[in-house]
């Protein structure tokens, strides 16, 4: 099947820039001829060395940096498809800045992982308080004490301070219900289940996301980052089973 010019003439447009580039040059430079006062043959070679510059920078375009250019583009466009399909939809540089008061009141389900950190009970103690006071579902999973796991993160100084008097904090929280509620007859008390592990990270999670907070490799105390993933995602899905298998190794309080 014969092929149109239009496609004969795209497939062979540097040859054609170069050739003709040559061509003009050629001709410009093999008589002189002036009209009004313009001399065509430095106009031709002018022309000329025009085409053929644009020949030559299309060859190399099309030879070198055509190639990278799409190979660039092709991985930033898998690269995004798959963090997109990932399922993370939140990120921060800092896990102490995340507001979970919404999460607290609204969810159905609210779990809490952690060694014995107190922290998002001490910064969402009124929220929690509430949700406690009208019956809805609370879990905490925390390290359970005087085992390996915490006598490890009590000597190599990875911990946040006496386990005691960290769970002794969390107690108090979780079963101080809101005075004045019409609804305390009806107060739910926190779930704990007890694990013997060292986490490699730390996580609220509820029926729609799982906000997971990074620990650190090193000595020392710094701020960890933060991602959010969404449920019915492959990410949500890793992380929900392994939250279900660590519960299956826990003890109920």
């Amino acid at each position: 099947m014969r092929k149109p010019v239009s496609q004969i003439l795209d497939e062979n447009a540097r040859l054609l820039l170069i050739v003709g580039g040559l061509v003009l040059i050629l001709l410009g430079n093999a008589f002189e001829f002036s009209v009004l006062k313009i001399k065509l043959g430095d106009q031709l070679v002018q022309v000329g060395s025009l085409l053929l510059i644009v020949g030559l920078l299309h060859w190399i375009f099309e030879t070198r940096m055509k190639r990278q250019f799409m190979r660039e583009i092709v991985e930033a466009v898998v690269g995004a498809g798959r963090t997109s399909s990932s399922g993370i939809v939140d990120f921060t540089d800092n896990s102490r800045s995340i507001d979970y008061r919404n999460i607290v009141r609204l969810a159905k389900q609210v779990t809490i992982g952690e060694h014995y950190s107190s922290r998002f009970f001490d910064d969402h103690a009124p929220e929690i308080r509430a949700r406690l006071s009208r019956g809805a579902k609370m879990t905490a999973i925390l390290l359970k004490p005087q085992t390996l796991a915490s006598d490890y993160l009590k000597e190599s100084g990875s911990g946040h301070g006496g386990i005691d008097e960290q769970i002794a904090k969390i107690r108090e929280i979780a079963n101080s219900p809101k005075t004045g509620d019409a609804h305390e007859n009806k107060a739910g008390r926190l779930q704990i289940w007890w694990h013997n592990r060292v986490l490699r990270y730390s996580f609220i999670m509820t029926e729609d996301l799982i906000w997971v907070r990074f620990f650190t490799n090193s000595a020392g105390h710094s701020l960890v980052p933060a991602i959010c993933v969404v449920k019915d995602t492959l990410l949500y899905d890793f992380f929900k089973a392994d939250v279900s298998r660590l519960l299956e190794h826990c003890e109920h309080d």
